[in-house]
């Protein structure tokens, strides 16, 4: 890793070298990205001074863009992850838009949020009754049956192992090795709306499965390795 990591470094350094020289003979923008083989990337809108965007470049090169005027190249910007150059394509005037413009976005997330707070809600009187329930001598399966709920019963999973029928939700994970088996969780947010986590048992790992489990987890360590490469 370490030899790769230092062949990565001498390419960026020279690629950053490359890019100087294009930049000193005043090419433009799309001939540098032809004669060097480099991915034209665009983003945005975002406000200026956010240099933290979600799905956005790294900060360094959403700071370097802050400065610059309409369709003027930045410097060479070399980060940890990459060497760059950005260019602002258009500046957006910033305005409060008619509500009218909103309003259909507005009333979406009013429901959302409206159908999120009543899941939870749900869940919460679900874990009361729940808990009166099996004061009460009642087994979960009966509970389930008597409320008319038909429960979600993935396959088995690790602890990061995305979850059948649910997806990768690393927090109900989490709370499904945190809560005993024959507990019920608390309410968990989810993407999909509102979870209750209810483990029946925790299975012991399986020494035959290593050499099956190892060679999955290194597959899927290379391949991430790669992709942020």
């Amino acid at each position: 890793m370490a030899a790769t990591d230092a062949q990565m470094t001498r390419q960026l350094k020279a690629l950053a070298l490359d890019l100087q020289e294009d930049l000193e003979t005043r090419l433009r923008f799309e001939e540098i990205a032809l004669t060097r083989a480099l991915m034209a990337k665009r983003f945005g809108p975002t406000a200026v001074g956010n240099i933290l965007a979600p799905g956005g470049p790294e900060p360094a090169v959403l700071q370097a863009a802050a400065g610059l005027r309409d369709g003027e190249l930045s410097e060479v910007i070399e980060a940890p992850n990459g060497t760059y150059l950005a260019r602002i394509v258009e500046r957006v005037p910033s305005h409060v838009p008619p509500f009218e413009e909103v309003r259909e976005r507005v009333r979406q997330r009013l429901l959302q949020e409206r159908g999120r707070e009543e899941a939870r809600n749900a869940a919460e009187t679900f874990i009361t009754r729940w808990q009166e329930a099996k004061q009460a001598g009642w087994r979960f399966e009966e509970f389930l049956l008597k409320e008319g709920i038909t429960p979600l019963q993935p396959a088995p999973f690790t602890r990061s192992q995305p979850i059948e029928g649910l997806g990768q939700v690393p927090t109900v994970n989490a709370a499904a090795f945190a809560t005993p088996p024959g507990d019920l969780s608390s309410a968990l947010e989810t993407p999909r709306g509102v979870a209750l986590v209810y483990p029946e048992e925790r299975l012991p790992p399986d020494p035959a499965k290593l050499p099956e489990v190892a060679e999955a987890l290194r597959t899927e360590t290379r391949t991430r390795l790669q992709n942020e490469r």
